[in-house]
């Protein structure tokens, strides 16, 4: 994912993760599955990457070569709930 990308979903507050294997431990922006429920759902969808809300509300989902498709969408999104925020008048 090109870096100005994650900058961009970094300021609006998106948290970038990556399941840790099994066998690993959790350390920088890998998480373990401790449940392992994640990789079993990621392959249901048939997808790589999974874009969700911290309540589990899942926004979309992509294989990899799809991820840059999905968070541009969600970038957009929210700049025009933003933008249309700012404008509504009393």
């Amino acid at each position: 994912m090109p870096v100005a990308l994650r900058a961009a979903l970094r300021a609006v507050g998106v948290r970038l993760v990556e399941l840790a294997p099994p066998s690993g431990a959790s350390q920088g922006n890998h998480v373990l599955d401790v449940d392992g429920v994640y990789a079993p759902f990621l392959k249901s969808l048939d997808a790589d990457v999974v874009l969700m809300r911290p309540d589990f509300v899942v926004y979309g989902h992509a294989d990899r070569a799809g991820l840059s498709h999905l968070t541009e969408s969600l970038l957009q999104l929210l700049q025009y709930t933003s933008t249309r925020a700012q404008h509504r008048g009393p």
